[in-house]
Formats: C-alpha cells, sequence, structure tokens
C-alpha cells in the first residue's frame, strides 16, 4: 500500500510543468464563449498573490473572496467545501509552488 503524500509535499512532474499555463486565468478550452473565463490561481498579482492559505479556505468553504465579493458561480465550492483541511493545505501549498503568471485573459 502507498503512504500519502504530505500536504507539505507538492508532486510534480511533466504533467504539472504542462499545466501550469493553465492555472493562469484564461478562458477554459472547449467551453462556449458565454462561459466565465477561469481565475488566475498563481501567485502572480493577477492572481492569488495577496491571498493566504486562511483566505484560500475561506474561498472553498463559503465561495467568498478576501474582500467579501462572491465568487463566480460556475466555481464549484459547494462541491469542494467537503473537503477536508489537510486537502485544502495540500491544494495550496501546490499553488503556491507554481511560478507567478500574469492572467493569460490580459495578454
Amino acid at each position: 500500500m502507498r503512504r500519502p503524500i504530505s500536504a507539505n509535499t507538492p508532486v510534480r512532474g511533466p504533467a504539472t510543468a504542462r499545466a501550469q499555463g493553465f492555472y493562469a486565468g484564461q478562458h477554459v478550452p472547449g467551453t462556449p464563449p458565454e462561459f466565465p473565463d477561469a481565475a488566475n490561481l498563481t501567485p502572480h498579482a493577477d492572481g492569488l498573490k495577496d491571498w493566504t492559505q486562511d483566505d484560500f479556505v475561506r474561498a472553498i468553504r463559503e465561495g467568498k473572496r478576501p474582500d467579501g465579493r462572491e465568487l463566480n458561480r460556475f466555481m464549484p465550492w459547494p462541491v469542494m467545501k467537503q473537503m477536508s483541511d489537510t486537502e485544502l493545505a495540500a491544494i495550496w501549498t501546490y499553488l503556491r509552488t507554481l511560478p507567478p503568471v500574469a492572467d493569460k485573459k490580459k495578454s
């Protein structure tokens, strides 16, 4: 049986490197034009640079940004809010390993 990955150990590899561009906010390929663009999840000023882990957890659990605005209704936070503290810490830890990338929607 494999040991679970620690929340403090992000997984890296070729798939991760290819996927990093998708975290920089863009229109999701294959979705209709009227669908909202994905948010920038990198630690860039256009993304989560000024967010804390508590901000991230609140967004997932309550659907609220640090400034109190609601997340877009397309963000599946109501489903994701059931994630454990360890799972959310692992996601946050991974997102903090991404290089800061300017919002692709602005380029």
